[in-house]
């Protein structure tokens, strides 16, 4: 089935960047795409002292709603990173720092049934980590995906091949949508969606960022903030295939070691 990740530069402009991500959907439904992911943080990307301002409960999120309405119009499911407001009686003084902005999830949530198959659902820097990948490959997923807005420096040195790694030792489908371009003065992020199979192949991407001399102000914009897409086909039988003849989950040496989820 064709799938589709999503490429464009959020802005701190919710409404802005609804309408982006509502073009980009109907795009693929009218490319015959089952399923379209987009990046993290889609409603917006602000300074960090907007942002817990910007921020919305999920039951009064008119971004999350506006995408909702667009997807049943579109007959397409839809995935994306949004922000959600915490239940905080002060947000305190924010920093750049996104550990300060942004609470840990208290578990790993199981694997999603789609229209494509079974979906992980990890998110930019999870990518880091193989064990949560792993985890979600034994409690069946089949495809993972990583929503991101990586910076141009880490993009350029360890996006391509943090992403291949991962789909290499899960024998998984990679769904990586991305944030790309200049999202306000200061700040900058990499692009290059890509979608990549169980042998590591990358199928489709999209454009990537980058400025020579690492300076923001030098990094190519142009009409990013509309979007690109990647378009791949996802066959769970050149899945079952690649897992059937190099059978890794069943030969790792779990007398040894074993991988936990703890429900926290």
């Amino acid at each position: 089935m064709l799938v589709a990740v999503a490429q464009l530069c959020s802005s701190p402009s919710i409404g802005r960047n609804l309408l982006a991500c509502k073009r980009l959907v109907e795009r693929a439904a009218k490319a015959g795409a089952k399923l379209v992911y987009l990046p993290e943080a889609a409603d917006y990307v602000a300074p960090s002292d907007q942002v817990f301002d910007l921020s919305s409960t999920l039951d009064s999120h008119a971004f999350l709603n506006g995408l909702r309405e667009q997807a049943k119009l579109n007959s397409i499911w839809v995935g994306v990173g949004i922000h959600e407001r915490p239940d905080l009686k002060d947000s305190g003084g924010l920093t750049i720092l996104e550990s300060k902005t942004t609470i840990p999830g208290p578990q790993l949530a199981r694997p999603v049934s789609t229209p494509v198959g079974s979906v992980g659902l990890l998110t930019c820097y999870d990518l880091r980590f193989p064990e949560p990948s792993l985890l979600l490959l034994e409690q069946g997923a089949q495809i993972l995906t990583y929503p991101s807005a990586f910076t141009i420096k880490t993009g350029k040195a360890h996006w391509e091949t943090l992403l291949r790694a991962r789909a290499i030792e899960t024998q998984s489908y990679i769904l990586a949508p991305a944030q790309a371009g200049e999202h306000f003065p200061g700040r900058a992020s990499y692009g290059r969606a890509m979608i990549v199979d169980p042998w590591g192949l990358i199928l489709a991407h999209c454009r990537e960022f980058e400025s020579p001399d690492g300076k923001i102000e030098d990094v190519e914009i142009d009409d990013s903030s509309q979007g690109e897409l990647a378009l791949a086909e996802i066959d769970l039988d050149v899945l079952a295939r690649v897992r059937r003849e190099m059978p890794l989950a069943d030969q790792r040496r779990r007398d040894i070691y074993t991988l936990q989820a703890l429900d926290l």
